[in-house]
């Protein structure tokens, strides 16, 4: 038989064995936390919760996340990132976001014919393929389509055509006009697919990459404002500059950002 020195001794191990089993059960507990923190488990910036939160905290100049956005582009490519999407406006009930880049590059309009931001294909793709391509989250948060003012071009005084009700759309004249300080702050980068830039080059002989670092880093962007004529849209320049008189509706080398009021 064992003498009781040796019963103490055996106890002891059996104790210290179970001590560091229970330390062994408690880092992994803590580790299974943080890993379940970090992958995004309840606090993920895809939860509705989150980013509900993550709108009624929005500021002006925030950029903000909603997760991945996956779409055909104009030129054939197959477009998947997590957009960056800028907080432009922050007002009783909603907030206004615009795209930090240019998306796609894509006509105004098809056809070259007279046309108003109410008829155009842009507004068409807009609504439909590309709303259809975001996170339900955040489509969650776009559910009623509010109304767009369309106003004739100021220079011109082209018709700008009938109000219309959008759940995403592009910035007009005004609103350029109203939310970017200056032509810096006018500039988008660029988050396009290799199939973009390849079809540019190779119709235009253009390019995109260049013209945005010899810009300081900007591409050009469409406005939904008609330009001096009615098939022609205004558009803002690789370098931040507003350009009013515009060029052909059915230029395919112009840019999109998605612009979208979201309910906070």
């Amino acid at each position: 038989m064992p003498t009781r020195g040796q019963t103490l001794a055996g106890i002891a191990v059996v104790l210290v064995v179970l001590a560091a089993m229970a330390m062994i059960v408690g880092l992994f507990s803590t580790w299974q936390n943080a890993a379940s923190k970090s992958s995004g488990a309840g606090a993920s910036m895809g939860e509705p919760q989150d980013l509900t939160n993550r709108i009624r905290n929005a500021q002006v100049g925030d950029t903000i996340h909603f997760g991945t956005v996956s779409f055909t582009d104009y030129w054939g490519g197959s477009f998947s990132d997590d957009i960056g999407w800028r907080v432009l406006a922050v007002e009783d009930g909603r907030v206004l976001i615009v795209s930090e880049d240019v998306v796609d590059m894509r006509p105004y309009n098809d056809a070259d014919e007279a046309t108003t931001w109410e008829q155009c294909s842009l507004r068409q793709w807009l609504n439909s393929n590309f709303y259809d391509s975001l996170p339900q989250e955040m489509k969650d948060l776009d559910s009623i389509a509010p109304q767009v003012e369309n106003y004739m071009n100021p220079g011109s005084g082209v018709d700008g055509g009938s109000f219309t009700n959008d759940f995403v759309f592009i910035l007009s004249w005004d609103e350029v006009n109203q939310y970017f300080s200056s032509g810096k702050d006018r500039q988008a980068g660029l988050d396009v697919t290799p199939e973009v830039v390849n079809g540019i080059m190779g119709k235009y002989g253009a390019d995109l990459q260049g013209i945005a670092q010899s810009s300081g880093g900007g591409a050009f962007w469409w406005m939904r404002t008609p330009g001096n004529a009615a098939n022609c849209a205004g558009y803002v320049a690789a370098s931040g500059a507003i350009c009013g008189y515009g060029t052909d509706v059915d230029a395919d080398s112009v840019g999109v950002r998605p612009a979208i009021w979201l309910s906070r």
